[in-house]
């Protein structure tokens, strides 16, 4: 299949539509989910989804069709009476396993995922009916799993109050600047973020971290490592301490720069990289630029892009002498060039881009780069004065 994404999808099927002499009363899609009417005859539906099987060698689309019912995701749409109603689809292989309540979860969460659920079904079925026979075997299913009736009660009730037009309309995302505090959680921290509300005008009152928190923490809690997480990763597997390799590509301009060694030393320092088998089309990594000639060229950087690309804009503010950048400043002065130049990528595979951040300050302390090297700030701990005294 030659398209590796949803957009690449939904530009094919763009694309046979705009074709079609013939085309859906309405078209709705969710990833490769496609539903639409069709009003012109059984037989020209047939010759529609034909059409669409020969367009492209490599796509072929799995049809079903129904005059009175037929389900898209988790609902059953039907016509009764000239109209359209709707109500909550579930595969006959669906066992109904939501949380147990007695998991290590947050009391919090738990009444949350039976809220949600009762949200769903009020969103979803179009007359009360439906939803009154729903609801009510959402209560059975949480009752198995033993939620407390009181519990699945109040989430009931506050369903019940929503009005379902107001459900139907999307809501625009809300921006929240508070800073988050994460913490594996525990039930005896249960009371956490009462406490942090109530003591909160003692961190207010210290000088050195009242801009910081000019509004009260928002705590958030994950799920602590179990013991599947303990003895298992989702990692491939890789050998540490085997150095950077080199892409090979003929017209590759990161390879002359690149140091291959399986132990590195920077210039100016005692510690010891090893770093693993990443090349140049490396994505999602921290890098260092250091400078062959002296031991004050020392430059720590992340990317979510491959790192070549990174590597490009480098060279070429350096080309162009712009002393806006300090490493471009640093090999366009005090009788240095580009030959001077070379990198070595230190991690990767990072989880998210805060994590990326963190490993990039942490090697900015290592190398001492903010005051011997070439960064101007510690990036992600720019804020921390603990940082700030090289605390590693």
């Amino acid at each position: 299949m030659p398209f590796h994404t949803s957009a690449g999808v939904y530009i094919y099927i763009y694309r046979i539509l705009s074709a079609s002499v013939l085309k859906p009363s309405y078209y709705c899609r969710y990833i490769d989910d496609i539903f639409f009417t069709w009003l012109h005859g059984e037989n020209n539906l047939h010759a529609f989804i034909a059409a669409c099987n020969e367009a492209h060698t490599t796509i072929k689309f799995t049809s079903e069709f129904s005059r009175t019912a037929i389900p898209f995701l988790d609902v059953l749409v039907s016509i009764r009476e000239g109209t359209i109603e709707t109500t909550l689809y579930c595969k006959p292989t669906d066992t109904h396993s939501y949380l147990n309540f007695d998991s290590s979860h947050p009391i919090s969460l738990k009444k949350a995922v039976v809220y949600s659920q009762c949200t769903r079904i009020r969103r979803i079925c179009s007359t009360q009916s439906e939803y009154d026979k729903h609801i009510s075997n959402l209560a059975g299913y949480f009752c198995s799993n033993g939620y407390p009736i009181t519990v699945v009660k109040e989430a009931m009730n506050r369903a019940a109050t929503l009005c379902r037009d107001n459900l139907l309309v999307e809501k625009p995302k809300t921006v929240n600047s508070r800073i988050p505090l994460v913490f594996d959680y525990s039930a005896g921290t249960e009371n956490l973020h009462k406490v942090l509300r109530q003591d909160f005008t003692i961190l207010q009152g210290d000088e050195s971290i009242s801009n910081l928190f000019k509004d009260p923490p928002l705590t958030s809690r994950r799920h602590p490592p179990n013991l599947k997480a303990l003895l298992t990763s989702s990692r491939l597997p890789r050998s540490a301490g085997s150095g950077n390799r080199k892409c090979g590509a003929p017209r590759c301009q990161v390879c002359d720069f690149i140091i291959t060694d399986p132990c590195f030393s920077p210039p100016g320092t005692n510690y010891s990289v090893r770093p693993g088998t990443f090349d140049c089309n490396t994505s999602n990594v921290v890098y260092l630029l250091c400078c062959t000639k002296c031991d004050q060229g020392n430059y720590v950087g992340q990317t979510g892009t491959k790192f070549r690309l990174r590597f490009n804009n480098h060279k070429k503010t350096i080309r162009d002498a712009n002393s806006n950048y300090p490493v471009a400043k640093h090999f366009a002065e005090n009788n240095h060039n580009l030959s001077d130049l070379k990198c070595i990528l230190l991690g990767s595979n990072y989880r998210s881009v805060n994590s990326r951040l963190r490993s990039e300050s942490k090697w900015m302390i290592r190398l001492n780069t903010n005051n011997r090297g070439l960064n101007t700030d510690l990036g992600a701990l720019s804020d921390f004065a603990f940082a700030r005294r090289g605390v590693p």
